[in-house]
């Protein structure tokens, strides 16, 4: 703060045998400029190893954006870096088809062990994953939202000039080339 903009929200309902989501950087999705995406996940209800609860690559917030290889399409990532590794797989819970598993590896990997209510805020380069609800009769419920300095600009989310159209390019700004009247101004002023 003390300008924020509200990104995206979402309400996660991974239920008793489930599926993880694998090793993933929020940025990738969610670009801005400055770099300034934060992430807000909600415990709502307690999460453990056995309901499917985060894990995070304890000191990865230093590491870049990894960008999507071409043939990915979708994603974003520093590609000005120089020698930077491109990656595939982002999100898979199957290490090994998750090209950032191995950057993961080279960090102790935290379980957070959360209760209802708690809150864990995540820097948009943070290495972090969930794994397997294996669990026969909980749920593992949570609420997040995605912020940024509202002085930043993205290109993400924006609203597609055909309406509800997917395949229709997005309405982006002709002078600041983002789409940030997509999203709500949560806290303070913009420079829009």
């Amino acid at each position: 703060g003390p300008d924020v903009l509200a990104l995206q929200s979402m309400l996660f309902l991974k239920g008793p045998g489930k599926p993880g989501q694998g090793w993933h950087q929020d940025s990738f999705y969610i670009p801005t400029t400055p770099d300034t995406l934060c992430g807000a996940w909600i415990a709502i209800d307690d999460v453990d190893d056995y309901n499917g609860a985060m894990w995070f690559a304890k000191g990865s917030g230093h590491e870049p954006v990894y960008p999507p290889c071409s043939e990915v399409g979708y994603g974003f990532g520093d590609k000005l870096v120089s020698d930077i590794q491109y990656i595939k797989g982002v999100s898979d819970d199957r290490d090994e088809h998750n090209h950032l598993s191995p950057i993961a590896a080279n960090y102790d990997q935290l379980l957070a062990t959360m209760s209802a209510g708690d809150v864990a805020f995540v820097n948009g380069h943070v290495l972090h994953r969930s794994k397997r609800n294996i669990t026969k009769d909980r749920f593992r419920r949570s609420f997040v939202g995605h912020y940024c300095n509202a002085r930043s600009f993205t290109q993400w989310g924006a609203d597609t000039q055909a309406g509800n159209d997917p395949r229709a390019a997005p309405t982006i700004d002709a002078v600041t080339k983002s789409t940030n009247a997509s999203h709500i101004l949560a806290r303070g002023d913009t420079h829009l």
